[in-house]
C-alpha cells in the first residue's frame, strides 16, 4: 500500500506515510480508513510524510477534486486543522504544493504547510525535531 496512515492519539495528529507512486484512490481509501477507525478524532492535525514517494499520478482535476473532498470533510470544525507536507523530492514538494495553493483559493477550513525539512515540518505542528523518532526512523 502506497500510503499507511497512524493514529498518534498522545499527538492529535494522523501520521501519512507515502511510498512509491502515488494516486489519489490510495489516498482515499487511507483516509477513510482512518477517519472510521475509532482512535480518530475529528480535528486531529496531520503530519504528511512524502519522502519515499517517487512519483505523483494525479492530475491536477483529480487534486483539485480531491481537497474539495477533503474540504467537506473539516467543514464543520471550529477552527481548521493544519496540514503539515514534509516532502524533500521535487516532484513530491510540487504535489504538496499544489494541494496547498487549491486548498488556499478554496478558503477551506485546512492550513497547509509544505517543508523540505523534518524540523519545520514538526514545529508548525507544534512538535519538537525529535517527536515521532520511532515512526520518522524505523
Amino acid at each position: 500500500m502506497p500510503v499507511k496512515a497512524t493514529i498518534i492519539s498522545d499527538h492529535h495528529l494522523v501520521y501519512s506515510g507515502y511510498t512509491g507512486i502515488i494516486q489519489r484512490q490510495d489516498i482515499v481509501t487511507e483516509l477513510m480508513r482512518v477517519y472510521n477507525s475509532d482512535g480518530y478524532q475529528p480535528g486531529m492535525n496531520e503530519l504528511v510524510d512524502l519522502r519515499r514517494v517517487t512519483d505523483v499520478q494525479i492530475s491536477y482535476a483529480k487534486m483539485s477534486e480531491h481537497v474539495r473532498q477533503a474540504n467537506l470533510t473539516h467543514r464543520h470544525l471550529q477552527k481548521p486543522i493544519k496540514v503539515s507536507f514534509w516532502a524533500e523530492d521535487k516532484v513530491a514538494f510540487g504535489m504538496a504544493r499544489m494541494f496547498q495553493s487549491l486548498a488556499d483559493a478554496l478558503n477551506s477550513n485546512m492550513t497547509c504547510f509544505v517543508s523540505n525539512n523534518r524540523t519545520a515540518a514538526l514545529s508548525v505542528l507544534c512538535l519538537p525535531a525529535s517527536a515521532l523518532e520511532s515512526i520518522l526512523d524505523p
